[in-house]
Formats: structure tokens, C-alpha cells, sequence
């Protein structure tokens, strides 16, 4: 009896075999920064409506060649919903784009890309199950009948190397840390020549040395003459990176400051609208109140069986507020999941106002403590 092979699997080798089973839209590339236009990117009035939200109401901002533009804003400011209309995501309501001077109608994230224009997005649009060199190829049209992986290979490793950007091309993209993920999909876009690279909350997933070396990479590509957005909503890393920042607030367009001229006090009042105060208040401490959550020795392991949480200690007491700080992907999930009762411990134990909560795999309402998770 033969064994069939999963579905999944099927679907990989199909793709990776006969990719002309699966025609994508020919695009044409269209080159249109070579003319001695200093914008790489103007939106004038973009206005982008939902149904019961304005998202973006008349919005401009424009990209120096060679820029790193910071646009920086509140969450829900509409930052990213305005870079989703520039990748084709989202059709404006009204409003006009322009790329090196001239106007472009961009239907779809492909049309984007034919204009040069990529973006790495906060969740990234990666295959967990392919390779790092399939996930960059995939979705570039061929004629050939299979695909030939070491041209391509060739191309992203002499990337790596430019960039300093470096990754093992046969890697299964699951296996990697989730920083060296983003740089995959930063080396998609390079692979296809970008222009215009948005990237959106870029270092939100990383540790601070990977966020020194985006740093690098950034500068690397301006330096190429391309033009990176750099989305964000955090002032300090605003100030290190960018050449010059612009501001929404509500979706609406509040101004641009070169980056030399601002500071972090300056950037935050045009983001919120209103004086505000950076210094840290003091809060009592709490060490002497009756503690309501405590675990101890806890260990647990993620989806893939891989140890989130290591012989993890926490103590947490009544009116006290703590922060869980860390870069996306190192055990905040799993931690969460664990208090909740919604994922099983290996070892230690957990108790809530003094009940034990270790392996209840149920609705934790017992309690009576509304525990939400995200």
C-alpha cells in the first residue's frame, strides 16, 4: 500500500516543482527613479475611509531620496493604514501617490512592487514551512518549467553580505529567531530592488543588538540611494534613526520636523496634542502587601515543544502593577497562557489568591478574576 504524502507537503513540492501550475500576474517593472526628482514618494490628500472611521483625512507626506522618514504616531493613528494604501492594500478614497514625480494608481501589493516599492509588515507574511530562499523567490513570476534555486541563492547570499544582513538561505523559516525573520522579509523586498522600503514597528521584535544592526542595514540602504519609512511610536529610537519625522495624530496630518531639531519632549507633544511630562513618578512599594500571584520554579514549553518559560519566578501583590518586558517570541505568550490556566506546566506551581492553579486547562472564572488574553 502506498503512503500518501500530507497535503501540505504535496502543495511544497507542486509549488517548488511546477510553479507554472500556480501563473501569477506578469508584471511589467517599471522604473521610475531615474529622473532628478529629490521625492522618492509624495501622498497628497490621501483620505482613507472604513465604514464609521476615517482613518486618514487628507493626509501628505512626502520621501527624500536617500531618506530615512520617520513617521511616527500614536497606535491607532492611521501610520499604518496610510503605508497600506501606498502597498495596494487598502484603495484610497481620494488623494494621489506619486514615486520619483510622477503619478501612479497602485491596485494591489504586486503593483506596488512592479513600482518599487516594498514594505516589511508588523506580522510578517512569511511561510513557516519553507526555506528562507523559497519564501524570498515565491510569488516571482517564471516561464521555466523548474525552478532553478541556485541563481537565486547566489543573489540573496551577495545581499547578505552588502547589508550585513545574514542569513542561511536553506533554513526552514519556523527554526529561526524571530529577529532574523524580519530580515527575511527585509531581503524580499531588496531581492525585488525596493525603492521605497516601509518598515512598520521594525524593531519591536527585536533585542537591542539586533536593533543596532537594523540600524546598519538601514543606513546601508539609504546609502544605496533607496528610502526607508520607518513607523513607529518610539521617540528615542525616532531621534537615532531617522532623517526627518513626520507626525499624525487622529489621521490627520500634524507636521514634519528634521530629526536634528526635535527631541523627544517636542515629538511627543505633537503626538499626543497636549503639554506632556516624561519624568517618572514614584510609586509606593508594595512588597509588604499580601501577595496575589506567585509561582514558583515554573517551566513550561511552547506550540513546538521548544522551553518558553525556564524555572521562572514571580511574585505579584495586591494594587501592584508589573510589566513583562521582552522581545517578541522569548516566553511572554506561554507566561500569559500559564496564569490563565490555558496551557499545561511541565514543572513548578502557580497560585492566585492563594489557589492553586498548576494544569487547570479550563475557564479560570472560578477565581473570580477576569483574565483576558491577547
Amino acid at each position: 500500500m502506498t503512503r500518501q504524502l500530507p497535503t501540505c507537503l504535496r502543495a511544497r513540492l507542486t509549488l517548488l516543482t511546477r510553479p507554472h501550475l500556480f501563473p501569477l500576474p506578469m508584471l511589467r517593472r517599471v522604473n521610475l527613479f531615474m529622473n532628478d526628482n529629490k521625492y522618492a514618494l509624495q501622498m497628497q490628500d490621501i483620505t482613507m475611509e472604513f465604514p464609521g472611521v476615517l482613518a486618514n483625512d487628507h493626509v501628505s507626506i512626502d520621501c527624500k531620496k536617500g531618506e530615512v522618514l520617520g513617521l511616527l504616531g500614536e497606535n491607532g493613528a492611521g501610520k499604518t493604514t496610510l503605508m497600506n494604501v501606498l502597498y495596494g492594500l487598502y484603495p484610497p478614497s481620494s488623494g494621489k501617490i506619486l514615486l520619483d514625480g510622477r503619478e501612479v494608481q497602485i491596485g494591489s501589493p504586486s503593483e506596488a512592487i512592479s513600482y518599487g516599492v516594498g514594505m516589511v509588515h508588523q506580522h510578517f507574511k512569511l511561510v513557516d514551512t519553507l526555506s528562507v530562499i523559497e519564501n524570498v523567490i515565491l510569488g516571482i513570476p517564471t516561464k521555466k518549467q523548474k525552478l532553478d534555486l541556485e541563481p537565486a541563492r547566489h543573489r540573496l547570499l551577495e545581499l547578505c553580505k552588502e547589508y550585513e544582513l545574514y542569513v542561511d538561505p536553506d533554513e526552514i523559516v519556523w527554526r529561526l529567531p524571530v529577529g532574523k525573520q524580519q530580515w527575511v522579509e527585509i531581503l524580499k523586498a531588496l531581492y525585488r530592488d525596493c525603492k521605497v522600503l516601509v518598515l512598520d514597528e521594525p524593531t519591536a521584535v527585536l533585542t537591542p543588538a539586533e536593533s543596532d544592526q537594523l540600524c546598519c542595514a538601514i543606513r546601508h540602504i539609504t546609502e544605496k540611494g533607496r528610502s526607508v519609512i520607518f513607523i513607529s511610536h518610539k521617540l528615542r529610537e525616532v531621534i537615532q534613526i531617522t532623517d526627518r519625522v513626520t507626525v499624525i495624530r487622529d489621521g490627520r496630518y500634524i507636521g514634519t520636523v528634521d530629526t536634528k531639531d526635535a527631541t523627544q519632549l517636542t515629538l511627543a507633544q505633537m503626538m499626543v496634542g497636549r503639554p506632556v511630562s516624561i519624568e517618572r513618578k514614584e510609586r509606593p512599594a508594595f512588597a509588604d502587601r499580601e501577595p496575589v500571584l506567585v509561582m514558583k520554579d515554573v517551566n513550561a514549553v511552547d506550540d513546538r515543544g521548544i522551553p518558553a518559560l525556564k524555572n521562572f519566578n514571580l511574585t505579584v501583590h495586591a494594587g501592584e502593577i508589573v510589566g513583562v518586558a521582552g522581545v517578541d517570541g522569548n516566553g511572554q505568550r506561554e507566561l500569559a497562557e500559564c496564569i490563565s490556566g490555558m496551557r499545561k506546566l511541565t514543572s513548578g506551581s502557580i497560585t492566585i489568591q492563594g489557589h492553586p492553579v498548576t494544569g487547570v486547562i479550563a475557564d479560570p472564572s472560578f477565581l473570580g478574576l477576569p483574565l483576558t488574553h491577547i
